[in-house]
């Protein structure tokens, strides 16, 4: 384990080291059946091209070449094979270095040193990583608004009309209003006929760390559109009474 649990870590970092003696073993077998695979193919494919040109002066006979070219393309064959699997036992001993595939917050370790790690279909989890830098607040609109939403776009009135993301205002528990800023970016392809309700996504900046994930927020949506609009005195007017 090479980070201390909670902290922050940086694409890439190296998080986990697994013990890596058996990969390398395995590597260097590879890189040596590989090593021979190409002197073997090297041979062949000299001795074929010796005997395409003694072919034609009869100074070989047409099966010998034959068994010649044949033994020169299967060399080239165990030399691919091989060269393949150099590159996978690479790769395995590349990951026993478990790094951090995002910026973000690392929590506690799962796996300690001397714990057996597993892969595939059972593997274990070694820890989670999370984002801190953007967060997403998910929610749920009901048809109405939905489709209020999407006839306010028809009418030019809406955000999505000009391209712009459409706005929304956010809330923590505890907190007065909605104080918080972000922008819809996910949009569901389809209703949820159990609950006539549609999946929609907000991005939030959290590059001040306000926001843990799992947190629950109030969700605010603006009505319409932002217009121009003068504000007059309500003494400036009369009633229909005349007063």
């Amino acid at each position: 384990m090479n980070y201390t649990d909670g902290q922050e870590v940086k694409k890439g970092q190296v998080l986990f080291t697994i013990d890596d003696r058996t990969y390398r073993a395995a590597l260097e077998q590879a890189q040596a059946a590989l090593a021979r695979a190409k002197t073997q193919a090297s041979l062949a494919q000299s001795e074929a091209n010796r005997t395409d040109k003694l072919v034609h002066t009869n100074l070989v006979s047409r099966e010998e070449w034959e068994q010649r070219r044949s033994a020169a393309v299967s060399g080239a064959g165990r030399h691919s094979r091989r060269a393949g699997g150099g590159g996978c036992a690479q790769l395995n001993l590349d990951f026993t270095k478990v790094t951090a595939p995002i910026d973000g917050r690392a929590s506690r370790a799962l796996i300690t040193s001397g714990n057996l790690v597993t892969a595939g279909d059972t593997a274990s989890v070694l820890t989670t990583l999370v984002s801190q830098k953007t967060v997403y607040v998910y929610f749920d609109v009901d048809e109405s608004t939905y489709l209020h939403y999407q006839n306010l776009a028809r009418r030019g009135q809406g955000a999505s009309s000009d391209n712009q993301a459409l706005p929304v205002e956010i809330g923590l528990v505890g907190e007065e209003g909605y104080p918080h800023q972000g922008k819809v970016d996910f949009l569901d392809n389809q209703l949820t006929p159990s609950t006539g309700t549609i999946r929609m996504r907000a991005l939030l900046d959290n590059s001040q760390r306000l926001f843990t994930p799992g947190l629950f927020a109030r969700v605010r949506l603006p009505g319409s559109a932002e217009f121009k609009a003068t504000l007059i005195d309500d003494k400036a007017g009369t009633d229909r009474s005349g007063s």
